[in-house]
């Protein structure tokens, strides 16, 4: 353990990146929920706590970025931190150019109740949002936290790692945090596991269900379920990650021990991500071991594949006959995808989204936070659904910052891409694991914009990283 703190040569601006991260994970992971505009079952964050907050995180990372880049001196790509410059002012620029009232105009497209706005299929309606100041300050810190600690992961941290043990480090200490998350769900929810699988007893014996299975979903200490699931995945990735370190057999019980917990979150799109993220880590393992245990992978190649046979057989064949076979498994299965409407979901989001992007705002966007601001009361006055978000990472970033931003977003990918596939020659077991992370993180960004944990999926990346340095050196 000693040789590991001391192969960290932990800095004092170490401890200037560690108060700017908090900062910033405490603006994400609570300050939106306290801000009563965007979420009225909350307490207002009082105005002074939220500019404290942000000057306090952004002192933290301008000390942080001096120390290493001025003092120390530092190699960096000046065209590489310029862009990220240059992206900030002028996001920043574009919040605080919104206006304090917005008229936006949409189109009624779903018949609403009597609780909602009048209207008919078909009506315009002309709504007017307001954006105060303190929301453009909170966003405009929230996006500086966001693109510092982006350039800091991936262009200065990155570059000071020599021990990997850091990785295994990181992946216990995700475990422990995925492990609190379960436990703490167990103590305050214990009741919602009980009737989620009794849900789904009753519906194959024919029993009808009074309430939708949402009503049985954990959240455990967040607000929504998908950030739960979304944690368990980053625990499932991080146990193939550590596995690549040394190859207990054990970590392949924590990732089914997440797997079981991401089930009750009803994550539908996490559970797809990571049952496919399971199966290539599985295949991977099986070829490259094949010749030592050729009897064992065998055997576990078939009792996987009758598994996998078995479960597209229970889904395709019902579908396939309409329901006059596994009648039951039928209408269960049309009734939890609520027969592709959850498609029809976003797909009146994304148009909402479309719309706030008219009149020259592909190029420069809608202001960092402020698009879920103008977006949020038009998807509740169209479909009379209040959603807060666009439901697409890609389409967030095209609608927050523009083209400019969409494009730096997709070249960061690329480039993440690059450095696992030159990295993959040295270290194949690491590279296939980290990669994985980022496959989940690409994927779930076509459908969901919890982006800030996702970035999570590819933090690792910068051990490749600097894998492909020191080979250069």
């Amino acid at each position: 353990m000693n040789k590991f703190i001391k192969s960290l040569e932990l800095r004092w601006s170490d401890l200037l990146l560690l108060i700017g991260a908090g900062s910033f994970a405490f603006f994400i992971g609570f300050g939106q929920n306290f801000m009563a505009e965007l979420n009225p079952n909350k307490t207002a964050l009082p105005s002074w706590a939220v500019i404290i907050l942000g000057l306090v995180m952004i002192g933290a990372f301008i000390g942080y970025l001096y120390l290493e880049l001025y003092v120390r001196k530092v190699k960096y790509n000046r065209y590489i931190l310029f862009t990220f410059i240059f992206l900030l002012l002028l996001n920043v620029i574009v919040i605080f150019a919104t206006p304090s009232t917005n008229y936006v105009s949409v189109i009624v497209r779903a018949k609403l109740t009597p609780t909602l706005p009048e209207g008919e299929i078909g009506d315009a309606k002309t709504l007017a949002i307001s954006v105060s100041t303190i929301h453009k300050f909170f966003f405009a810190f929230e996006l500086f936290g966001t693109l510092a600690l982006i350039y800091s992961a991936f262009f200065i941290f990155s570059k000071r790692i020599k021990n990997l043990k850091f990785i295994e480090y990181l992946g216990y200490a995700v475990f422990g945090i995925g492990v609190f998350l379960a436990l703490y769900s167990y103590i305050t929810e214990g009741s919602k596991y009980y009737h989620f699988i009794n849900y789904f007893i009753n519906k194959l014996k024919g029993t009808p269900e009074s309430v939708d299975i949402i009503e049985y979903t954990v959240m455990s200490v967040f607000s929504h379920r998908n950030p739960l699931g979304m944690a368990y995945m980053l625990c499932i990735i991080f146990a193939f990650i550590n596995h690549s370190f040394h190859k207990y057999w054990w970590h392949y019980l924590i990732a089914a021990f997440f797997f079981i917990n991401l089930i009750f979150t009803f994550n539908k799109t996490g559970l797809l991500i990571s049952l496919l993220v399971i199966l290539i880590y599985l295949i991977y393992r099986l070829i490259v071991t094949f010749k030592e245990h050729k009897k064992r992978n065998a055997i576990t190649a078939i009792c996987v594949g009758t598994i996998v046979v078995i479960g597209a057989l229970l889904i395709a064949i019902p579908y396939i006959t309409k329901g006059r076979v596994f009648g039951k498994i039928y209408e269960l299965i049309d009734e939890l995808t609520k027969g592709g409407s959850s498609l029809d979901y976003r797909g009146y989001i994304w148009d909402n989204a479309y719309v706030l992007l008219q009149n020259g705002r592909w190029v420069i966007g809608r202001g960092f936070g402020i698009m879920n601001m103008l977006l949020r009361p038009m998807n509740y006055a169209s479909h009379g659904e209040d959603v807060i978000s666009t439901h697409s990472g890609y389409l967030n970033n095209l609608a927050e910052g523009g083209i400019l931003y969409l494009a730096s977003f997709i070249i960061l990918i690329g480039y993440v891409s690059y450095i696992a596939y030159k990295s993959f020659r040295k270290e194949r077991d690491l590279t296939i694991s980290i990669y994985l992370g980022v496959l989940v993180f690409v994927l779930y960004t076509f459908v969901e914009t919890n982006h800030y944990l996702a970035y999570l999926f590819m933090f690792p990346i910068f051990v490749l990283y600097h894998n492909q340095i020191e080979q250069k050196e």
